[in-house]
């Protein structure tokens, strides 16, 4: 069935509904976004041409581009206008304007480095295409991050050395969050501000770089191992944040449902090159 612009929300949705390709590309970081405040949403995949052109014909495509995400009666267009909209909504765009424009430098320059792995499935030498994001990450982003998180003075010293001391027993970055052990409990939906060992990228609680950088740590983790198994020597509170992100419920769901999907293979390529054709 055709895609519609008017889709009529799946049970068990709060109405959200994301369009896009049967893959993560652009709307990964929408879905991160959505599990992490708590929106139940329905992802409808561009599988075929005529879905598309059936899109950009409704008139709601203003760039003529997906992904789209419907909620709340609105629409939604470009990766970041969604997630920004996101954050708004939840209250995960930190505490005043000076914070505000924090979440935005970072978060830009997260969505720089996503660039460096969502293009993979579609390069033509993907071993090159992977040599490239191991420079990028190691060369400016892994370190970048490491730095922002040492340099947000509302996150106590002491509880960066506890992150940090974890970082050197536990020094991998994670591809999925870890299994649920028997004494850890019921799962908060976000680590909480004033946690004893979370760490986070703009003041002292969640914003939603918190939530978008967890996607390129996980792309890390996939697709650069040997980067990810020993982060935490070099960039101890990144691969600290990761991991208190990775444990809350919310991304435990996440990772665990359909929505998360998974990394593109020549399928995923083949659908996409149909549909935009």
């Amino acid at each position: 069935m055709a895609a519609s612009p008017a889709s009529a929300p799946a049970a068990g949705t709060d109405g959200a509904v994301l369009h896009y390709f049967n893959g993560r590309g652009l709307a990964e970081q929408i879905r991160f976004m959505l599990a992490a405040t708590g929106v139940e949403w329905a992802d409808r995949h561009l599988v075929k041409r005529e879905q598309f052109q059936e899109l950009k014909a409704s008139g709601v495509l203003p760039w003529d581009q997906v992904p789209l995400l419907e909620l709340d009666g609105e629409r939604f267009t470009q990766s970041m206008a969604a997630v920004r909209h996101l954050a708004r909504r939840a209250g995960l765009y930190g505490d005043g304007p000076s914070q505000a424009a924090r979440c935005d430098i970072i978060a830009d320059g997260i969505r720089d480095a996503l660039g460096a792995f969502s293009g993979v499935p579609f390069a033509p030498d993907r071993d090159a295409a992977l040599s490239a994001a191991r420079d990028r990450m190691v060369g400016k982003y892994l370190p970048c991050l490491e730095r922002m998180l040492r340099a947000n003075d509302a996150v106590p010293a002491a509880v960066k050395e506890a992150a940090a001391a974890l970082s050197a027993a536990e020094p991998s970055l994670a591809a999925v969050p870890p299994p649920v052990g028997a004494s850890d409990g019921e799962a908060a939906g976000l680590p909480a501000a004033g946690s004893a060992d979370a760490v986070f990228l703009v003041g002292g609680a969640v914003t939603f770089p918190d939530v978008t950088v967890t996607e390129v740590l996980c792309y890390i983790a996939e697709l650069l191992p040997d980067v990810g198994a020993t982060a935490g020597k070099q960039w101890p509170l990144v691969v600290a944040h990761q991991r208190a992100m990775l444990a809350c419920g919310a991304m435990r769901k996440f990772f665990g449902s359909r929505h998360r999907h998974a990394l593109g293979d020549a399928v995923y390529k083949a659908e996409v090159r149909a549909v935009l054709a």
